[in-house]
C-alpha cells in the first residue's frame, strides 16, 4: 500500500495485490462384485481450475471541513483463468469435455461517496458506483445495467 498526504485536506491511497487459486480434482468410480469387493477402478471425472487476479485500487479522500468529506476511487481487477473439466465414460471408452476455457478479462469499478455529519451522533452518506466488465462489454451503475 502507498499512502500520501497531498495537502492538509486531501489524502491518496493506492493498494496493489495478487491472488491465485489452483484446484485439481479427480473422481474415481469403483466396480464391485456381488460380495462388495472392489474388482476394478476407473476415472469418472477430472477437472483443473486456475485463476489469477491482479488488483489495483486508488482512493482519494478530501475533507472540505469538519462536516463534509468526499471520497473517490477506482479499482481495476485483471483476471486470468484456465478452466478445464471432463467426464469419462469408461464403459463406452469415450469422454466429454464439459469446460475448456482460457481467458483474460478486466473489471473496472469507479465510486464517489459524500459524507455529511450533522452532529456527533447523526451523519448522512450518499454515493455513486459504476462498473465496466470487459468480458461482456457491459456497463452497470447503481446495480442497473446501462
Amino acid at each position: 500500500a502507498y499512502n500520501r498526504t497531498l495537502s492538509a485536506t486531501t489524502f491518496i491511497r493506492m493498494v496493489a495485490g495478487i491472488s491465485h487459486t489452483d484446484e485439481n480434482l479427480k473422481n474415481d468410480s469403483l466396480v464391485r462384485d456381488d460380495r462388495q469387493v472392489v474388482t476394478d477402478k476407473y476415472l469418472w471425472n477430472e477437472a483443473a481450475f486456475q485463476a489469477t487476479k491482479y488488483s489495483v485500487s486508488l482512493t482519494i479522500r478530501t475533507k472540505f471541513n469538519r462536516r463534509n468529506t468526499l471520497t473517490t476511487g477506482l479499482t481495476v481487477d485483471m483476471m486470468d483463468v484456465d478452466l478445464y473439466q471432463r467426464d469419462v465414460f469408461a464403459n463406452v471408452s469415450r469422454d466429454t469435455v464439459r469446460l475448456n476455457v482460457e481467458d483474460k478479462t478486466v473489471l473496472y469499478q469507479m465510486h464517489t461517496t459524500w459524507k455529511h455529519r450533522f452532529n456527533e451522533h447523526l451523519s448522512l452518506q450518499s454515493g455513486v458506483h459504476a462498473q465496466y466488465y470487459y468480458l461482456n462489454k457491459h456497463w452497470q451503475a447503481y446495480g442497473i445495467p446501462i
